[in-house]
């Protein structure tokens, strides 16, 4: 996967462009006052037992789109590959991505090689116009450095890191100076994932003991621009419907439906876009990897009662996909 990265930034950017990775959704270091409260070091993971640090992270209100909730919370870096728990437990993070890319291409840390984490938590529209600030900065320094007044922007973002660098592409005009965006597993039509998490439940056990972030992530809007844009739930009859269409256990149709509007957005802008700007070298070119032959959930079954039941199938068909995204 990472020599594909390299020929693709090889073909793309010729090393004239700066190249910005973008993680996905967890994928952050997020600390408060200095503390980490979501990270990959031993005492992060324990903190969220003894400290409960994912009470922490939970938004008491609602996602009003302000660009600082007044938390105190902060992203601060990527995640790392660490095992923060040896034996048990394993993050993957970016670190071998970050220093393969680095160690293999002319990519120089803080000319032109970046990496953005953001507060995974928020509407990724929060988190895109952040990216609007740190790209518009970068950028300018970068074309300084080097004396290309033609070098753009390459993005190598991982899952939901790709929704928010295509926010900002189509509906924040990033296409002007973003040549290219690489993304990795995105989930451009949502996941059953999320689905899972917001009406089950998100719950794991480590060593006897037992983290519930149920309440945590039930919060983060960012969890519900997750969810699938298209048909997946079964009553029982069949006929597959949208998650906006049913009550479902947790999940707040005001909310799905705010989350809808998100990929609508970027949907009507995309095509104004490609309205607008007849050249094809002028526009961004969107490159998605995405895997194959995983067992994938691709809908759900409702019975009204008890837990939404996930199927590894979509119409008595089963279409694989990368353990994440459906193919």
């Amino acid at each position: 996967m990472v020599n594909w990265i390299e020929s693709k930034v090889f073909q793309m950017a010729r090393y004239s462009d700066l190249v910005v990775l973008l993680p996905g959704i967890t994928g952050s270091v997020l600390a408060k006052d200095g503390e980490v409260l979501w990270g990959t070091a031993a005492r992060d993971f324990w903190r969220m037992f003894w400290e409960k640090s994912l009470d922490q992270m939970q938004l008491r209100s609602a996602d009003n789109g302000d660009d600082d909730l007044g938390d105190g919370i902060e992203a601060i870096g990527l995640v790392s590959n660490v095992t923060i728990v040896p034996g048990l437990l394993k993050i993957d993070g970016y670190s071998n991505t970050s220093s393969y890319l680095t160690g293999n291409l002319p990519l120089t840390r803080g000319e032109n090689y970046f990496e953005f984490p953001y507060d995974w938590r928020r509407d990724n529209r929060v988190s895109a116009r952040r990216l609007e600030r740190f790209c518009h900065e970068k950028l300018k320094l970068w074309r300084e450095l080097s004396g290309n007044e033609a070098a753009k922007i390459v993005f190598i973002a991982h899952s939901m890191g790709g929704l928010v660098a295509r926010y900002y592409i189509e509906c924040l005009e990033g296409w002007k100076c973003v040549r290219s965006l690489i993304t990795l597993g995105t989930p451009y039509r949502g996941s059953l994932n999320a689905l899972d998490s917001i009406c089950n439940g998100t719950k794991k056990k480590f060593a006897g003991f037992e983290v519930d972030g149920s309440h945590a992530f039930r919060s983060f809007q960012s969890l519900y621009q997750l969810l699938p844009t298209y048909p997946v739930i079964d009553l029982g009859d069949g006929a597959l419907r949208r998650t906006t269409e049913v009550d479902l256990p947790f999940l707040e149709a005001d909310r799905a439906a705010q989350a809808r509007a998100f990929h609508s957005e970027i949907e009507e802008a995309a095509s104004a876009n490609v309205a607008a700007v007849a050249n094809l070298n002028d526009r961004t070119r969107i490159v998605p990897v995405i895997g194959i032959d995983q067992p994938t959930s691709q809908s759900a079954m409702w019975a009204g009662a008890g837990p939404l039941q996930m199927l590894r199938s979509i119409g008595g068909e089963d279409d694989g996909g990368d353990q994440t995204v459906p193919q």
